[in-house]
């Protein structure tokens, strides 16, 4: 009965028609498979180009509302009005559309912490000037026993010196290193720091050493680390023992009203603090 079916014409059509048909549906089918992808992904490539669309509208927006064409009595921010599905998107590109961005504040523990150096300043003819003898406008005047007999001083402050002492003792730790003896430097340093805030220690006579033209100070006892020290003199003999931490200054003996030397010093000591070593610098102050 096989045989027969097999052999006869009608029925070899029919299985050559069942044939063609499965053929045809796999080819179908392939290509369904092959085409899906692109089915698969079209929308979100639209989706993509309208987003891209959206952002660079915004950014549009953004670079012609320029703070130039604000009122600049009101804050620069930019509103940007979008009507999106998704409130989490339009927050977005109202955030990347404003342009005062909020400001983040970092933890105590992360701010960087800027380590005080240490400014040693000389006091007579570099702060201030006194003389034995009576003289005007003097801003105070100091009794000092030496060997047990009293002297009077009138002393007088370099122009500018408080407001210097005040401005560098934000920025340094203050030392006076003075080569007088503590009766007569205390009492004037006392007038220069009346509330004791500026400065921070004071040194004397017994810590310089006699070179005979006068009096060398060594940097070493106030600080080992001399990469941290400025000391600002009149007097050239008191860098010896630490040349290249040295800043000169010009005498002040009350002979100048308008003298400018401590301001001129500001922007230096300004920029000398946020150096590794002081030193570095002020070895080319010569050159």
């Amino acid at each position: 009965m096989s045989s027969s079916l097999l052999s006869s014409p009608q029925n070899s059509t029919s299985a050559t028609n069942l044939l063609d048909s499965t053929t045809s549906e796999k080819n179908t089918a392939s290509i369904k498979q092959k085409s899906l992808p692109s089915t698969l992904f079209h929308p979100l490539i639209v989706i993509f180009l309208f987003l891209r669309k959206v952002v660079l509208y915004s950014l549009h927006l953004f670079i012609s509302n320029t703070p130039a064409a604000m009122d600049p009595k009101q804050p620069h921010k930019l509103s940007v009005n979008l009507h999106l599905n998704s409130t989490s998107f339009t927050d977005f590109v109202k955030f990347i559309t404003t342009a005062e961005p909020p400001s983040f504040k970092l933890s105590k523990r992360l701010k960087p912490r800027l380590e005080k150096k240490i400014l040693v300043l000389d006091l007579d003819e570099t702060l201030i000037h006194s003389s034995a003898h009576s003289s005007k406008g003097f801003d105070q005047m100091i009794e000092v026993f030496v060997d047990k007999l009293p002297r009077l001083y009138y002393v007088f402050k370099r122009p500018n010196v408080d407001y210097f002492l005040k401005k560098v003792s934000e920025w340094y730790e203050v030392v006076i290193f003075t080569a007088s003896v503590p009766e007569y430097a205390n009492p004037v340093i006392n007038l220069l720091d009346i509330d004791h805030t500026l400065i921070s220690r004071r040194f004397y006579r017994q810590s310089c050493a006699n070179h005979g033209s006068g009096y060398i100070k060594d940097l070493k006892q106030i600080d080992k680390d001399l990469s941290k020290l400025i000391l600002v003199d009149n007097a050239a003999i008191s860098f010896y023992k630490n040349l290249n931490n040295g800043i000169p200054i010009t005498s002040w003996y009350n002979d100048n009203a308008k003298d400018q030397c401590l301001l001129d010093l500001l922007p230096v000591l300004d920029s000398l603090r946020f150096v590794s070593d002081t030193r570095s610098l002020l070895q080319f102050r010569g050159e």
